[in-house]
């Protein structure tokens, strides 16, 4: 039997000058895909970026989910994740790496003071891409009735999830998740209209109105230089 697949995002009319934008385009992955479709857009008393704990519910009808931020540009030529992800693994990248790798292993500690060790080191998740099962379903839980309200809000919270009940990640190349910070120097400053992307994400930078703004006009920018060269295809 075929399984039952979902791309979902999160989403509300606060950011719809770049949804406009992303939207169409993570549809015709789902289409491409033969998944359904859905906004996450419950109302989250900690943050927004907890929307995606709604996949707890979600798993009762469907058996994978692809989970992808709304600030991200799928390009045509991206090819069907599905496929990439191994059904019993976690599909993911790692952003424990160049500028960002102390901070994120200082999240990483931070978590485990507040609810105990897990042997988690290294392997911080970003959930702008995150794809799951119906076995994973668990970990879109609270720990002992608490969710993680640091820095790092959804990302920390599952990644603790993840090493807590044992379950394998499938590491996926960055070109699935591709933020500015597999564009600088530690990782030779690859072009990003000409590298080969799958998936651009802008991430951060938003929270405010003119963030939002400033990041609606990145996106089209972008978008419109991927069309001229043919990235898009």
């Amino acid at each position: 039997m075929n399984s039952k697949l979902l791309i979902c995002t999160r989403a509300d009319d606060r950011i719809k000058s770049w949804t406009d934008l992303t939207h169409p385009r993570i549809k015709r992955l789902a289409e491409k895909c033969g998944a359904d479709f859905c906004i996450l857009d419950s109302e989250q008393p900690l943050s927004t970026h907890y929307r995606i704990l709604d996949l707890y519910d979600l798993f009762e009808k469907y058996d994978r989910i692809l989970h992808l931020d709304s600030d991200m540009i799928v390009l045509n030529r991206c090819p069907d994740p599905f496929k990439e992800v191994p059904e019993d693994k976690i599909g993911t990248i790692y952003e424990d790496l160049g500028s960002r790798s102390d901070d994120r292993h200082l999240r990483i500690q931070e978590i485990q003071h507040q609810f105990g060790t897990v042997g988690w080191t290294d392997g911080y998740i970003n959930t702008g891409f995150f794809m799951t099962s119906k076995m994973h379903r668990d970990m879109f839980r609270p720990i002992d009735g608490q969710f993680w309200q640091g820095f790092g809000w959804d990302d920390v919270h599952l990644g603790y999830q993840i090493h807590r009940l044992g379950f394998q990640v499938y590491e996926m190349h960055w070109k699935w998740n591709a933020m500015g910070m597999f564009f600088e120097d530690w990782n030779g400053r690859p072009d990003k209209f000409t590298f080969g992307v799958n998936i651009m994400h802008y991430a951060g930078h938003g929270s405010t109105k003119e963030g939002i703004a400033k990041k609606a006009e990145e996106l089209r920018r972008d978008l419109q230089r991927f069309e001229k060269n043919g990235s898009q295809r």
